[in-house]
């Protein structure tokens, strides 16, 4: 039978070989492995000159220094006795080309070879999200576009690529919301997830949105964030004045106060229909 096993791109590949004996008495002296239909092996490694002789070779044109072979006693033993041997060819980092069926053959110094199957399947890691409000430029800094209290913003994460195509999921404050619709375009490998949020409130300002892309649970998802931008109508504004009355031709100091505004707003002072022009402002 073939055992199969799973690796992620730029990550490490463990490739098991049986190299436990038949019986106590007997030993492996030549582990070769090859890959899928090629009759020459891409590494090998030659005990018979013993355990601490042994000679590692390595085909440069498929693994090069990215191969090793280590092996070692794990301490428990066969039904026949054998000490059993786990032993692995690591690959790393791995690159697409390592996808595939591998074969290692073990010649004993007495029993018949042995041969074990092994189907290495990669998974290709998608690309950072690309995030949009609802146009096709992505937001670089970090910051939605301005939007007004009680509007609905619409949010949309893309990924281009990853084997198999990933799941993207929003969070909010590192709280997953489950509203996101998921497009899949198989033909152009793009996936998307589109977020509405309605009803838009001042709580909303300033709050982190993530994206995140992930196909495997072996690595980490990779993401994007943003943070939501808002812009808000005064609350209240009134005049702040240090005297109850007024004297004719006298100077005195009259303030207008606005507060809840975002961005700060632009103030005038009127007496009448009259506007006052000599006016300092401070935010």
């Amino acid at each position: 039978p073939t055992k199969e096993i799973l690796g992620v791109i730029d990550g490490k590949a463990m490739i098991p070989c049986d190299l436990t004996p038949p019986f106590p008495s007997d030993s492996p002296h030549l582990i070769l492995f090859y890959k899928d239909i090629y009759g020459t092996p891409i590494y090998s490694f030659d005990m018979r000159g013993g355990e601490n002789g042994g000679h590692h070779w390595v085909d440069n044109r498929t693994l090069g220094p990215r191969g090793h072979f280590s092996f070692h006693e794990t301490g428990s033993y066969s039904e026949t006795g054998a000490p059993l041997i786990a032993s692995f060819l690591e690959i790393e980092p791995l690159v697409i080309e390592d996808r595939g069926t591998y074969r290692c053959r073990v010649d004993f110094r007495e029993a018949p070879t042995k041969n074990t199957r092994i189907q290495l399947n990669l998974i290709v890691p998608p690309g950072a999200p690309l995030l949009y409000t609802g146009t096709e430029t992505p937001l670089l800094d970090g910051l939605t576009n301005p939007v007004r209290e009680d509007s609905t913003l619409v949010l949309v994460c893309e990924t281009i690529g990853g084997d198999p195509l990933p799941r993207l999921t929003w969070w909010k404050n590192n709280q997953i919301l489950d509203n996101g619709v998921e497009e899949i375009d198989s033909k152009t490998l793009k996936v998307r997830n589109i977020l509405r949020l309605p009803n838009l409130k001042r709580s909303h300002h300033a709050s982190t949105l993530t994206c995140r892309a992930s196909n495997t649970n072996l690595t980490s998802p990779v993401s994007s964030s943003l943070k939501i931008n808002m812009v808000f109508p005064p609350v209240r504004a009134k005049i702040v004045r240090e005297w109850s009355f007024f004297r004719a031709e006298q100077a005195y100091n009259v303030s207008c106060q606005v507060l809840g505004s975002r961005p700060a707003a632009s103030t005038s002072i009127f007496v009448g229909p009259s506007q006052l022009r000599e006016v300092n402002y401070q935010v």
